[in-house]
């Protein structure tokens, strides 16, 4: 088994978001100084007089800053703060694959604030090969986590959720992990207001390629049958690969998915925005049929969103190039309204690149 020394600080699917959301929040909606409205991380490090300036680092996390933690894998790992009331719980979850095996399983680890040692508090096995992608939290401190697994039969969607202690909640779906052919790939989830979970990824369509698709769960973990069609809502962008990358929820429960899929042209990739409704049908009142396209380059990252209701938009980024191989790279933002229109407010036509050196596409 090959262990690698992982860098939370440099963890992409990690310090994706991070920068993201730091720099939408802050240079996109209301300057620098409201990141630290946020909860901040008590850490074992000296206390700051105050607040960092935007920019610098938080001294008070971990050891002036910074937090490294080795994990057993030979795949990437992602990881995510999440808080319960005064606690925080640091997540770190792998895929491991033991080194010439074609098998992989889903190690959970915890620690907080204080830095705590980091122990493996759980492991999914399901199937021959399972893969985590992303979590999100649920209002009362329990996280969900979306993957999928995949074995001689073939490919499926997994759910899973822990508690802030990061053991399976046996009260979720079969001993606390949940699966279903509904979606061949998990990408995207989010939790609504009441509590049911939103699970996004893509599934193939039977012809030459992948939709965009989402299913519900209620807080046991059961499909709601009752959203989309038979409990599966999709969209079809284009004749060929559609996938999702995140996904966000609306005050009124719409469901904004970023994804991409191939360009018009041929050559690179559109950044898509699908909106369903609540009962997972097409939103009427976004784009046409529910999504809007946008050609962005080559996309060499996921991109990430925001939603920013008090403005009515929402702001999605990620990492594009115009040329493949690349010889230039752009952070890009762009902001629509709920609608699905470009935000004249935003950078005048909605959109904002900004130039990055390649190493930033790693």
């Amino acid at each position: 088994m090959q262990t690698r020394s992982r860098h939370l600080a440099t963890n992409w699917a990690f310090s994706q978001r991070l920068l993201l959301l730091a720099f939408i929040v802050c240079s996109a909606l209301a300057g620098a100084a409201c990141l630290w409205q946020l909860p901040a991380l008590a850490g074992s490090g000296p206390a700051p007089a105050g607040p960092p300036a935007p920019g610098e680092l938080d001294l008070s996390f971990g050891d002036n800053g910074t937090f490294t933690t080795t994990v057993a894998s030979d795949n990437a790992s992602l990881a995510g703060a999440f808080t319960h009331g005064e606690d925080t719980t640091i997540l770190v979850i792998n895929t491991e694959r033991p080194e010439g095996i074609n098998t992989s399983a889903i190690n959970i680890a915890v620690t907080n604030a204080d830095m705590a040692p980091i122990t493996i508090s759980q492991q999914i096995t399901t199937g021959v090969s399972s893969v985590a992608r992303t979590a999100a939290q649920q209002a009362d401190g329990k996280i969900v986590i979306v993957g999928e697994t995949a074995d001689a039969q073939g490919r499926s969607v997994l759910v899973a959720r822990v508690g802030p202690d990061g053991l399976l909640d046996e009260n979720f779906g079969t001993a606390g992990v949940f699966t279903s052919t509904m979606l061949d790939f998990g990408a995207g989830i989010a939790v609504q207001s009441d509590g049911q979970i939103i699970v996004t990824g893509s599934t193939f369509n039977g012809g030459t390629g992948e939709d965009i698709a989402a299913f519900r769960l209620d807080d046991s973990g059961q499909i709601d049958t009752s959203f989309g069609s038979n409990g599966l809502a999709t969209v079809t962008v284009t004749n060929g690969t559609d996938r999702v990358h995140d996904v966000a929820i609306t005050n009124q429960n719409l469901i904004m998915i970023v994804g991409q899929s191939a360009s018009g042209s041929g050559i690179g990739d559109d950044l898509t925005v699908v909106s369903f409704t609540e009962s997972g049908q097409p939103n009427p009142d976004f784009g046409a049929g529910g999504f809007i396209t946008r050609t962005v380059g080559f996309m060499f990252t996921d991109f990430s969103a925001a939603l920013d209701e008090q403005q009515g938009r929402i702001v999605v980024a990620g990492s594009t190039a115009p040329d493949f191989p690349p010889t230039t790279a752009y952070m890009h933002i762009d902001s629509f309204t709920l609608s699905g229109q470009a935000d004249p407010t935003f950078s005048d036509d909605g959109v904002l690149t900004v130039t990055v050196g390649l190493a930033s596409l790693a």
